[in-house]
């Protein structure tokens, strides 16, 4: 039995690894190979941890020995080809997505690493309840290098069985599953005794304190407040050049801009919006219901749409909304006026119009732009005067050509018939809008008819507006290429098939020590000139680069199977430790994927300007400007503000932890300060500053704050941080000068305990783990994680682990991705050098076993 897994084994690894054809007698040469090779493991641990470049070696050498005949000659020579620096062995194990539970596999991939809680955990099993139990189990096996293969199946339910919200297969967050898990450990047991026990298991590996100072404005005292932290959870921090005095955004510092009410020609002069007049295609564009979804791959539910049998003005319509599907998900997260309803129309799917390509792209496509409209709004645009054409409303704040080149030989026949569109023109960027909002329709190509001019059919009049440079509006009625004369050549391209204008994009990779010989990570299909990606290898420098790019949300940067390679001379470049850039074309059905899921960002939201609000923000600032300049001069150096560029990295991120923040709410107090306040209801304004209180904890995990909530739904930051191997957290810390800085100023219900002094050596982190999210929002994504097996930074061996994949990789790899969770731990002390023995000759030779 031995003996045939071994075959099947190498038969297997054969067709995976390159193709060799390997009869019986080269099975046998590697049977004998891989006996002497292993040792104590098993035939799958060596196999696991072989690269390819080893196994192909391995399957040529016993091919080769097999055909001269030596099917029973050990090779003695045969070797093995050294591993990189910092590999170990064995793989680590993976967990098999069981249906979107790869953020819970991810966190377990990161918990198993962090050998000061696992082993605590293991030596308290007897105290252990439901999730607890299970949780250690998962752990141990993930750590263990023997056969089980672990699962997600009971840890998931067991929490299923406490919180109800993760029952079902919804995408859920890592970072609350994280502090799910830790709180549970104590939380589900009933003895105040093993709480106990198993609160001192989490708190010796994770417990911090943040330590607060509130300054009230009004008293200029200072009230303490010491809170606990199982993980830190950092702003992505915008930056602020020049901040205000106490904490105040430097915005803050400006008058609010009112709302001006001039005339037109003062509104076109202040900026460069159009002032497109209102139409039936306007009024249509702004009743049309746009819904965005995106299935999730191994993930089966259902889309959620019922037809009814009869169609209204040639379109579908929505007969009722299944519970429990997509749409049914996507209703519940928005407003009552945004919801579908039955009765509504469907218009188009990922911008086609035709009913079986949109049937068609419901079933195939993962992410869908679906449009929606009432019976109503669509036979008011069907009645319209121009509906049997379509409208082009133009604006300019210059003399500027609108961007018509108009066909010859149709004017002498008294027709304006579009010739060409001019790049870069009016025109050219009303269609580039159009493309990108799905109205392919408005899009004009060459070909299309010019009916009217600003209502004016005749032909000369309809020339003489286009030409006229002093009109700064001209409003367009075209139709679709029907009349045009034999000759006139037909647009290139499709509306609906409009080549995105961002379809070129380059992608810089970086080679790595696993891939020195394995190529970029392409499999082509080539073709004259270019060749067209089938397929990413696993691991490849081309992965790594797809899989940074989706942990920033960054999806259109990634290279699919369907685009196509431009500059194929590149691949010829040899993996070298330097960087190399390719440019690519994205597929079309990625370009319309890409457009379908553009979504129009709105800038964080500020306090609407009136007089009121203005009035309430001198106040503010008046209070601030006697406060600082009657504080203290110790005070006004620790509550002193000093200008915060935007976030780049994690340090920066950490930065923004300690700096000044003014608690007021549009521009009014909502600190309600003890010392100074004898009503209940007397509010003040505030400064807070916090630090970070020793003793740290010997594990550190680091949580961004990449996700926001915006007019119903979840965004996620594309800002790119870059994560360090090192965090020096010294730089926050609390330190006895700060301390003896704050005492004098404190309220009687303020207590700090003096803090013994820590060594800047132990403030200093490394990075052990990454938790990464990949995809654009909450709702969808996908969860990942990069883990150093090793014991430190200096003796690392990092993996990637996809679901049940586990991917040899380097640190480099880790940090090029964009950290949701970054785990960090205090460095283990160097050891001490061991005192040399003398060794007898029997001791020093290799070949003796003892």
């Amino acid at each position: 039995m031995w003996n045939r897994s071994i075959i099947v084994i190498a038969r297997t690894a054969l067709a995976m690894a390159g193709g060799l054809a390997l009869d019986e007698d080269g099975a046998a040469v590697l049977r004998g190979e891989i006996r002497r090779i292993l040792g104590l493991q098993t035939p799958e641990e060596l196999l696991r941890g072989l690269t390819g470049k080893e196994l192909q070696e391995m399957l040529s050498e016993a091919h080769v020995t097999a055909k001269a005949g030596q099917a029973n000659v050990v090779l003695a020579a045969f070797q093995p080809p050294p591993r990189p620096l910092g590999e170990i062995e064995a793989a680590p194990k993976g967990l098999a997505n069981l249906g979107n539970t790869c953020y819970l596999g991810s966190i377990l991939q990161c918990l198993a690493q962090t050998q000061t809680f696992t082993s605590e955990l293991a030596d308290h099993e007897g105290r252990l309840g439901r999730i607890g139990h299970e949780l250690n189990s998962v752990l141990a096996q993930l750590r263990d290098m023997g056969h089980d293969q672990p699962s997600v199946a009971a840890i998931l339910g067991e929490l299923a069985g406490r919180y109800s919200w993760y029952q079902g297969k919804s995408q859920q967050d890592a970072h609350e599953l994280l502090r799910t898990l830790l709180g549970a450990l104590a939380d589900e047991l009933e003895a105040p005794e093993d709480q106990q026990s198993l609160q001192q298991v989490v708190q010796r590996s994770f417990r911090g304190q943040i330590c607060e100072a509130i300054l009230c404005w009004s008293c200029r005292r200072i009230s303490l407040r010491c809170e606990e932290f199982l993980d830190l959870s950092l702003d992505i921090a915008a930056g602020d050049d020049d901040p205000g005095p106490l904490g105040l955004h430097g915005w803050i510092m400006k008058p609010l801009p009112q709302e001006e009410h001039g005339d037109e020609t003062d509104l076109q002069a202040a900026g460069e919006k159009e002032a497109e007049p209102e139409s039936v295609a306007d009024e249509f564009e702004q009743s049309v219901l746009e819904v965005q979804l995106e299935r999730v791959p191994g993930r089966r539910i259902a889309l959620g749409l019922d037809w009814a049998e009869t169609q209204q003005h040639g379109c579908k319509v929505l007969r009722r909304v299944l519970h429990g599907s997509m749409v049914d998900t996507w209703n519940k997260r928005q407003s009552e006026e945004r919801r579908l309803s039955p009765g509504l129309l469907l218009l188009s799917v990922n911008g086609k119009e035709d009913q079986d390509d949109m049937m068609q792209a419901l079933k195939d496509d993962q992410r869908l732009l679906l449009r929606f409209a009432s019976a109503e709004a669509v036979a008011a645009r069907k009645s319209a005067p121009d509906a049997q054409g379509f409208r082009v409303e133009l604006a300019r704040h210059s003399k500027a050509s609108w961007g018509l080149q108009l066909e010859r030989n149709g004017l002498e026949d008294g027709l304006i018939i579009v010739a060409q569109v001019v790049p870069d023109s009016i025109l050219d960027a009303w269609n580039l809008r159009c493309q990108s909002t799905g109205r392919h329709k408005a899009v004009v190509h060459a070909g299309d008819r010019v009916l009217k001019v600003n209502d004016s059919d005749n032909a000369d009049e309809m020339s003489k507006s286009l030409t006229d440079l002093s009109k700064r509006k001209i409003v367009l009625h075209l139709e679709r290429g029907k009349a045009k004369k034999p000759g006139v050549p037909e647009a290139d391209i499709p509306a609906d098939q409009a080549e995105d204008p961002d379809a070129i994009f380059l992608i810089e990779l970086q080679p790595t020590i696993q891939n020195a010989d394995g190529g970029w990570g392409f499999q082509l299909e080539t073709g004259a000139g270019a060749a067209e990606v089938r397929n990413v290898l696993d691991g490849s420098p081309l992965a790594m680069w797809n899989i940074a790019c989706r942990s920033r949300g960054e999806e259109p940067l990634c290279v699919e199977a369907g685009d196509v390679l431009l500059d194929v001379a590149a691949m010829d470049t040899p993996l070298a430790m330097a960087s190399q850039t390719f440019k690519l074309r994205r597929s079309r059905e990625r370009q319309a994927s890409i457009r379908a899921m553009q979504t129009t960002m709105v800038a964080a939201a500020k306090p609407k300007p009136t007089p009121e609000l203005e009035e309430k923000r001198k106040n503010m600032l008046e209070a601030a400007g006697q406060c600082e300049a009657a504080l203290p001069a110790a005070l006004a150096k620790v509550f002193a503000a000093a200008p915060q560029p935007a976030a780049t990295s994690l340090a920066d991120c950490l930065r923004s932890l300690g700096s000044i923040e003014a608690l007021e709410e549009d521009f009014s107090p909502i600190y309600n300060c003890v010392h100074c306040s004898t009503e209940k209801a007397c509010r003040r304004f505030a400064s807070k500053r916090a630090w970070l209180k020793p003793p740290l904890p010997p594990v550190v995990p680091v949580q961004l704050k990449r996700f926001y909530g915006q007019q119903g739904s979840y965004y996620k930051s594309k800002t790119k941080i870059k994560t360090s191997s090192v965090l020096d957290l010294s730089s926050v810390m609390l330190t006895e000068p700060e301390q003896q800085q704050l005492q004098p100023f404190m309220t009687p219900d303020s207590k700090l305990a003096a803090s013994a002094g820590i060594t800047h050596e132990s403030a200093k982190y490394e990075l052990y783990a990454v938790c990464a999210h990949l995809g654009g929002s909450m709702e969808r994504g996908h969860y990942v994680a990069f883990v150093n097996t090793g014991p430190s930074l200096e003796k690392e061996a990092w993996f990637l682990l996809d679901d049940a994949r586990a991917t040899a990789c380097q640190r480099q790899d880790a940090l090029l991705v964009e950290a949701y969770i970054a785990f960090y731990r205090r460095p283990s002390p160097p050891e001490a050098p061991a005192e040399p023995k003398s060794l007898s000759p029997l001791d020093a030779c290799p070949l003796c076993d003892g």
